[in-house]
């Protein structure tokens, strides 16, 4: 008995001339993209593949979801995975949003929490980040006489009648004009 085999056709995800033989569509394989990972990448028709940014990453163009079509392409374009800037932290798969007022990064943030407040401010992680008064801090005493307290750092003001700023160390005051020191004349005192 012969098998008449003008009357087979491909299933779905097959190709092949009527009769066969039939061989299976496959997608080529997705790799991540660079600062990116993937999940569940089938190859086979109508399988899925998931792909997404590393921490600090957004999405800059391309699909994370493809689908392998019967035509064994993917659906969708390769995705690009795009640093956060400095100071910036990333908000959502697409978005980077800058750290708060008086706040930064050290490298790429991925998360409110990665913005850390600069010198000279105070407060938790992703701030909000508040004024050190360096003046009032009791453990040191920062200036020689008097203390004024900028945004994020202080200077030092002399405030006594005939003192200057140190040229050397402007934390110290000196005494403006001074009167040299006499040397004795010679045979006297």
């Amino acid at each position: 008995a012969s098998v008449d085999r003008g009357f087979c056709v491909a299933d779905t995800g097959y190709r092949g001339p009527p009769g066969g033989p039939f061989t299976e569509v496959l997608c080529p394989a997705l790799f991540p993209p660079p600062n990116g990972k993937s999940q569940s990448c089938g190859r086979r028709v109508n399988t899925w593949c998931q792909m997404s940014c590393d921490e600090g990453h957004v999405v800059s163009s391309g699909n994370q979801r493809r689908q392998c079509l019967l035509s064994g392409d993917w659906s969708g374009s390769s995705l690009v995975c795009t640093a956060c800037s400095q100071d910036t932290y990333k908000l959502s798969e697409t978005t980077c949003r800058a750290c708060p007022v008086n706040s930064g990064t050290h490298g790429t943030g991925n998360s409110l929490t990665g913005c850390i407040c600069n010198p000279g401010y105070q407060g938790s992680q992703g701030g909000p980040c508040t004024d050190v008064d360096e003046c009032q801090q009791t453990d040191i005493t920062p200036c020689s006489q008097s203390c004024v307290n900028t945004p994020g750092s202080y200077r030092c003001t002399c405030t006594i009648p005939g003192y200057i700023q140190d040229s050397e160390d402007s934390t110290k005051c000196t005494v403006k004009n001074q009167c040299p020191e006499l040397e004795p004349p010679a045979h006297g005192g």
